[in-house]
């Protein structure tokens, strides 16, 4: 391989990207499922031929990888909802809703539409319940920053640019918590003005240094 370009065992050669691009499984399945619904497009061959030229642009591998993060998925959540659903219909419709008909990962379930439609067994909470529920919400907004707009100009101006960010946090009264981190150090380089007719321009330089990426562990002293 050089500068992206792969060699087949044909002599033919094929550009793809590289890094590979962040794809996800739902990007993949609406490009196909695009053509297929959308574009009503049936055709053996012609199918054959969208998804070749899919796999002109990303790696075959990579798309393999979407498949199999894809099974992952829906084996863990199956190894989650079984505890609440013992309908083994009821679990695949659940799974197919949450990795498939919603659409994405970001989509929002309430809780009337995780007991009306997803038929979960959901239990409205007291007040009591709910100030527990919403104090530990807070600490987590407290520890992760979710509040806090991800802006590498403004952090550059807190501490001298030095940061040290949480961004993942697994807790439990008994185990502790390890938390994913990241650490660094953002500066901002000016710019000479560049003169572009009728205005004069300015465009900031940011240098992101990364020191420090993954887990580390704390205990949490009990309650």
């Amino acid at each position: 391989m050089v500068n992206g370009i792969i060699q087949s065992i044909t002599g033919k050669c094929k550009l793809y990207l590289f890094p590979p691009p962040n794809v996800n499984v739902e990007e993949v399945k609406g490009y196909l499922a695009f053509a297929k619904d959308e574009l009503a497009i049936k055709n053996d061959l012609a199918l054959a031929q969208i998804f070749l030229k899919l796999s002109e642009t990303i790696h075959p591998l990579i798309i393999g990888q979407v498949y199999r993060l894809k099974a992952q998925i829906k084996m863990l959540a199956e190894k989650l909802i079984i505890n609440q659903v013992s309908d083994p219909a009821k679990v695949k419709q659940i799974i197919s809703f949450l990795c498939s008909d919603s659409g994405g990962h970001n989509y929002t379930i309430n809780r009337r539409e995780a007991h009306d439609t997803l038929g979960l067994n959901i239990t409205e909470p007291d007040d009591e319940m709910y100030t527990i529920i919403k104090n530990i919400y807070d600490d987590i907004d407290n520890d992760l920053g979710l509040s806090i707009p991800y802006n590498l100009q403004e952090l550059s101006k807190i501490n001298n640019g030095d940061y040290s960010i949480k961004r993942t946090l697994i807790e439990s009264t008994i185990g502790g918590c390890n938390y994913f981190l990241s650490e660094g150090k953002i500066s901002v380089i000016p710019s000479q003005p560049k003169n572009t007719a009728p205005v004069i321009t300015t465009k900031n330089q940011i240098n992101h240094e990364i020191y420090f990426e993954g887990w580390k562990y704390e205990e949490v002293p009990n309650a």
